[in-house]
């Protein structure tokens, strides 16, 4: 079996392929645009209807303030992620008046007069909101590979830390407390994925599958340098593919580039299996605690452990109360940045870097769009 230890290449872009895909996107926008005031509308109207479906053991305070929480949460939401679809077709529409924005019967100076600035609003909140919060995260990310300087694995001390060396496995199965992610059907096997890996992300369609199936390993190992080893636990680390997500950036991330098995998915969309195998080189930034399941035999470094930090932060009890979310969340300050990469300290940094460009660029047209939705629309409701 044979790992490529270079990323896929792109193959040239055939001009057709790519008209066919603008006209495919236009179309895509068209119908989120025709069909964003009926999804507005099923995200106020269906919550109720749990109502009737609720357990049996849930008390009825509980499943209406589900309802309601519901009710509250979904229409904002869904105005805010398709907003830049309404506000695309408007824009097509304000230079060739024939192209579709509106739905027959409904003119932007009666239902949309209203509706246009309201999903406007919440388009430009999340494009603020979600995208420059993402640029932040990672910029955030990049001070930290730049400015922390590399610790070795004996002069290791307790906070975060840099440290670069190669992977080393974790031989007692009980330490290594693999956690894997696995959704294909009973019985099926991943025959192209080493039985030594440590770290895996991969992707395959079985017979009989209309949608690919994913396989995640994170295990524990060891980060070795000239000075020994240390262990890392990567487990609550999230797999990263070097885009920036707008809403969901991670502050713990897994990003592999060097080992890939290709074969499983369709390379040219993304490399289909990422591999960390023994003996791999690692960039980490982590933070260094004291292993509480460690022997009491052990001393310096053997005492210690690289992962996530498992620092806790409250939320405000306001958003707890409206999100239903637990009052305690995983701290997101500059000090609880977790990066785990098979590059060295300049690809890791360059990765990064592009990541928030392409996070700036997303919110800035994403927040123009909405933003002149909403300008554009009032100024017509108020002049008309």
């Amino acid at each position: 079996m044979s790992f490529d230890s270079k990323s896929l290449g792109a193959t040239p872009s055939n001009p057709l392929l790519v008209i066919f895909g603008i006209i495919i996107l236009l179309a895509l926008v068209c119908l989120l645009n025709f069909a964003l005031p009926i999804l507005i509308a099923l995200a106020f109207c269906v919550p109720p209807l749990a109502f009737f479906t609720r357990d049996k053991n849930d008390s009825i305070f509980k499943t209406l303030a589900n309802i309601l929480r519901a009710m509250l949460i979904f229409p904002p939401v869904i105005a805010g992620v398709l907003a830049p679809a309404r506000g695309l077709c408007l824009l097509i529409n304000s230079i060739w008046i024939k192209f579709p924005a509106n739905i027959p019967g409904l003119s932007r100076i009666g239902f949309y007069s209203i509706f246009d600035p309201a999903v406007g609003l919440a388009g430009t909140v999340f494009g603020i909101g979600g995208g420059f919060i993402s640029v932040f995260i990672l910029l955030r990310q990049v001070r930290q590979v730049e400015n922390l300087p590399t610790s070795t694995t004996r002069a290791a001390a307790l906070g975060l830390s840099e440290f670069k060396g190669v992977a080393r496995p974790v031989m007692d199965p009980a330490l290594a407390a693999e956690k894997i992610e696995d959704t294909a059907p009973p019985g099926k096997i991943w025959d192209e994925v080493p039985a030594d890996r440590i770290l895996v992300e991969a992707q395959k369609t079985f017979p009989g599958q209309q949608a690919p199936s994913i396989l995640r390993v994170r295990s524990r190992f060891y980060l070795e340098d000239a000075s020994g080893r240390i262990l890392v636990d990567p487990r609550e680390a999230e797999f990263w593919h070097g885009k920036s997500n707008m809403f969901f950036e991670p502050s713990r991330k897994i990003y592999l580039s060097k080992r890939l098995i290709p074969g499983l998915a369709a390379p040219a969309l993304e490399p289909s299996a990422k591999v960390l195998l023994p003996g791999d080189p690692v960039y980490l930034i982590g933070r260094v605690e004291v292993n509480e399941q460690a022997p009491r035999h052990v001393v310096d470094a053997e005492r210690l452990i690289v992962r996530p930090s498992s620092r806790r932060v409250a939320r405000s009890r306001l958003t707890a109360m409206v999100l239903d979310e637990p009052f305690w969340k995983p701290g997101k300050d500059i000090h609880d940045v977790f990066f785990l990469s098979d590059s060295d300290e300049l690809g890791a940094s360059g990765i990064l870097y592009t990541a928030a460009r392409q996070a700036s660029i997303i919110a800035i047209l994403w927040t123009a769009v909405c933003l002149w939705m909403t300008l554009s629309s009032l100024a017509l409701r108020f002049w008309f």
